[in-house]
């Protein structure tokens, strides 16, 4: 389902957008379907009358994004002593998803290959490029990032993202709360 978009563009021409859908608490989770870094299929939806926590994050390049993966991993025995299960979402492929989840040595799943379609589904905020106003440029960034405890700059992103967005689901699927942002933040 198509909905009102809003959409700015940077210098770069570069574009951000977030839809006029989004989700609110007592709605029902979207059914959507990913891959895993571990090449399963994985459902973002509760499954075994467990509640859920879906966190979206940027990517495996967002230094922010990793952090926020290693301290949810930090609290994993407490999430699993409360029966919560947890899942992280981005639009990354899953050979980076899996290097990523070894290198921090994650005990939750990645859902990996997030499309823009189901981004707007859930009401995410975009970053995209509109290739008529930008074909040249790519996810451009000047920020460095450590890498293997060297900076490394960042020169392209592949492929459109969301901004970090956190949906907690009661055990039936419906949403029991959500923290997603309206604009960029953190990067």
């Amino acid at each position: 389902m198509a909905h009102p978009q809003h959409i700015s563009l940077n210098a770069h021409g570069n574009s951000s957008s977030f839809t006029d859908h989004k989700l609110s608490v007592g709605d029902y989770f979207p059914d959507i379907v990913l891959t895993s870094e571990r090449g399963e299929t994985i459902s973002l939806q509760t499954k075994n009358n467990r509640p859920k926590l879906i966190v979206f994050y940027r990517g495996n390049f967002c230094d922010f994004c990793q952090e926020s993966l290693r301290e949810m991993n930090d609290r994993m025995d407490t999430f699993m002593a409360e029966g919560i299960d947890v899942i992280a979402v981005s639009t990354d492929s899953v050979g980076e998803s899996c290097q990523l989840a070894d290198r921090l040595g994650l005990r939750f799943p990645i859902a990996c290959g997030l499309t823009v379609a189901q981004m707007e589904e859930v009401g995410l905020f975009i970053h995209t490029r509109d290739p008529a106003t930008s074909p040249e440029f790519a996810y451009s960034s000047t920020r460095k990032r450590l890498v293997d405890k060297q900076f490394t700059p960042v020169a392209h992103w592949q492929r459109p993202f969301c901004e970090p967005a956190h949906f907690f689901l009661k055990p039936n699927g419906t949403i029991k709360y959500f923290s997603q942002p309206d604009g960029l933040y953190h990067l």
